[in-house]
């Protein structure tokens, strides 16, 4: 898998949100809006993740410092302002486009999102640790993920906030099925000795495309509702 700096996607989804309420036709423009997510980059720390746990402790600091995003968004209209009053050029007079390192392939693949959750007691609402929590296909059977930095079963950490993670391993596309879309049901099953099994299912909706997605999209990332465990 490849290297990445999972900053580039939050501050480019960020960028693309607020442009589009803006009425300035420069505003549109793809070069405009790449000024800008260099702009932001060029002034934030870089953050890389390549594990599981890498991303259970990325969002764990999101989680924990709110305050992050909210200078992120400061900067993007810091940016817009700056770059839109030095700049006097036509932003449309080079193609420019955001690179988005996919592996190209011949064939078609389904690349599945990071899933990630928390899990609490449904009584204290505190954090549960030490929960085996394993992602199950339609034959109940664990889903292959994209390597070993990601274990399925995954073990709950309190270092890491109970939060868990998954990444499942893209799927070939059948003749049938390229350039389509299909859904995929997978079962969420949590086991801990003090208490009572939980599962829950969870429907993703993929187009099968000509690439192999091999990098955390931050943008890209399913969040799951909480999961409460009832002690035994």
């Amino acid at each position: 898998m490849k290297i990445k700096n999972t900053n580039e996607d939050l501050v480019f989804n960020l960028t693309q949100v607020i442009l589009r309420q803006l009425d300035e036709d420069y505003c549109k423009s793809p070069k405009f809006m790449l000024d800008v997510v260099c702009y932001v980059l060029n002034r934030i720390k870089p953050i890389y993740v390549v594990s599981s746990r890498g991303l259970a402790h990325l969002e764990k600091s999101y989680d924990e410092d709110k305050q992050f995003i909210a200078d992120i968004i400061t900067l993007i209209y810091e940016a817009i302002e700056n770059i839109s009053v030095r700049r006097s050029e036509n932003f449309d007079d080079e193609t420019i486009t955001w690179d988005i390192s996919y592996t190209i392939t011949k064939d078609y693949y389904f690349n599945f999102p990071q899933i990630i959750g928390k899990i609490y007691d449904a009584n204290s609402f505190d954090l549960v640790y030490e929960a085996k929590i394993t992602l199950l296909d339609e034959k109940n059977e664990p889903i292959k993920m994209t390597n070993n930095l990601w274990p399925n079963p995954y073990i709950v950490s309190k270092s890491t906030s109970g939060i868990f993670t998954f990444w499942p391993k893209s799927i070939k596309a059948s003749k049938e099925e390229e350039n389509k879309t299909k859904k995929f049901i997978f079962k969420l099953v949590c086991e801990h000795p003090d208490y009572l099994k939980e599962e829950k299912i969870i429907s993703i909706e993929k187009k099968s495309e000509q690439a192999i997605i091999d990098y955390i999209r931050k943008g890209d990332i399913i969040e799951l509702e909480p999961l409460y465990l009832v002690k035994k």
